[in-house]
């Protein structure tokens, strides 16, 4: 009942942002104007499909127990290592990438570009470790 509320809460906030990209444009840049136009139908879209998906699963038995199935403990377990080697190697090229961008100043790539991808590496460093130990303490 939580979830649909606030994805009900969520599809509201997607149409006033839809509604403000339109109608309200006197003290709006024109850049965020365009944005909320196409923010606020992907939050309708996202809340509408969801909610669609809780309507079924509430429905059908055998869809809430497949579903159930496809996300027990052991299936979470794997989506979550496969989440974390993936999210490594992602951590891994982009600091190559920074390297390769500092190193090879012939590609005419601005240096801001390459302190912004370490910067994304020193966030998912940081962001990794306090997760781990806020986890490890809750569990």
């Amino acid at each position: 009942m939580k979830r649909k509320r606030l994805l009900i809460a969520l599809l509201v906030i997607g149409v006033v942002l839809w509604w403000f990209g339109f109608y309200v444009t006197s003290f709006i840049p024109d850049d965020v104007r365009r944005f909320l136009i196409y923010a606020g139908p992907v939050i309708i879209g996202i809340c509408a499909g969801r909610l669609h998906r809780l309507r079924r699963l509430a429905r059908d038995p055998a869809l809430r127990r497949k579903d159930a199935a496809q996300n027990d403990e052991r299936n979470m377990a794997i989506q979550n290592q496969a989440g974390m080697i993936a999210g490594g190697v992602i951590v891994i090229l982009l600091s190559f990438s920074a390297m390769a961008f500092s190193l090879i100043t012939s590609l005419g790539v601005p240096e801001w570009i390459s302190y912004f991808l370490f910067g994304i590496c020193v966030c998912y460093l940081l962001l990794y470790e306090i997760l781990y130990q806020w986890l490890q303490r809750k569990m």
